[in-house]
């Protein structure tokens, strides 16, 4: 795995989860559109449609369970990226890193808040990122390394 796309695993799963959210949407849709028999009407044992019914909603449970675990690993990676995006000693070079790849911000919003130019945020980003992989993933990497 490259930097940029180490980097880019807080959109990935960003991304992940919001599809499964979209899942559980539709899930919950279902589910909800079911009727109830009406109180009056003599109800009859089938046990295909509470079968299935009952699936869904056991479907629903385990996707929101999913969902649940997938935000604290994504709270998880965002702290741990975070941290070290915080062991660059550029201001600049933290900002651009912190803006793009936690906040998942574009790159004209960078610029606009950083009051600098668009290519001039591109190029720090190339900078930023080159720095990152050779200092602290190379580190990290050295680091486990060396444990083994």
């Amino acid at each position: 795995m490259d930097t940029r796309e180490y980097l880019q695993q807080v959109k990935t799963l960003t991304v992940k989860i919001e599809q499964r959210q979209c899942e559980v949407n539709e899930l919950r849709e279902a589910v909800m559109s079911v009727r109830s028999p009406a109180p009056d009407k003599e109800r009859v044992q089938s046990s295909g449609t509470n079968d299935t019914l009952s699936e869904t909603v056991a479907k629903y449970i385990g996707m929101v369970t999913d969902i649940e675990d997938m935000f604290c690993d994504l709270s998880c990676l965002k702290h741990k990226i975070i941290g070290e995006i915080h062991e660059i000693n550029d201001p600049r070079y933290i900002e651009v890193l912190y803006k793009r790849y936690v906040e998942l911000k574009k790159w004209e919003l960078i610029a606009l808040e950083m009051d600098y130019d668009y290519d001039y945020v591109r190029a720090l980003d190339v900078k930023a990122v080159k720095l990152f992989g050779e200092t602290i993933l190379s580190a990290h990497t050295n680091t486990q390394t060396d444990e083994l």
